[in-house]
């Protein structure tokens, strides 16, 4: 059962994703977007840490990381611009749920590389070392830079972890972009029970 209480803003951006409802971190919790314009906020259960916001995390490649070509690669998330709760372990580039934090995550990422030679790049969202989601793939129409995200809400429990991978086809050595153009978000917005 997902116990989310949902109230109109008004005034908030979001910054779109990919799918049909945009959902965006403000300075105060967690809000959505429809295909009507219609901006809601998320909140936990009333009298309950209604931000939702004691565990968040935002790490990115601090540089490019060269890919091979038709394997699998974990992304060098080796830093964190923000780490609330201190659950992304920079060492293991993965997000781990702490003991006592389990609930509903908002998790999303993006992949920006250089799209040079028309190479195909999918990535996913890795879950305790299986397919978690995502499976998107970007094909560029042209040479340069391409980018492919995700976004889900994931009911994880102690002791989970994500990790970002990505995988090439075509020419082996192209670049994920690094400087927080390639990142993986993830905030803790509730109880799952």
């Amino acid at each position: 059962m997902f116990d989310l209480l949902v109230r109109e803003e008004a005034g908030a951006v979001p910054v779109p994703l990919p799918g049909r409802v945009m959902v965006f971190a403000g300075a105060d919790g967690l809000y959505s977007k429809d295909q009507a314009g219609t901006v809601k906020k998320f909140e936990g259960r009333p009298g309950v840490n209604a931000s939702g916001c004691e565990l968040a995390a935002l790490a990115y490649l601090p540089a490019d990381q060269a890919l091979g070509n038709s394997a699998w690669t974990a992304a060098n998330l080796a830093a964190a611009s923000i780490n609330k709760g201190g659950a992304f372990d920079t060492a293991q580039k993965k997000f781990i749920v702490p003991q006592g934090l389990a609930g509903l995550f908002a998790v999303s990422y993006l992949v920006t590389y250089n799209a040079s030679s028309l190479s195909n790049v999918d990535s996913y969202i890795r879950k305790n070392g299986v397919y978690g989601f995502g499976g998107t793939r970007f094909t560029p129409w042209a040479s340069g830079w391409g980018a492919v995200g995700g976004a889900r809400i994931m009911a994880l429990n102690a002791g989970d972890s994500l990790d970002l991978m990505l995988y090439l086809t075509g020419n082996s050595g192209r670049a994920c972009m690094g400087d927080s153009m390639t990142y993986m978000s993830v905030h803790r917005i509730g109880d799952a029970e």
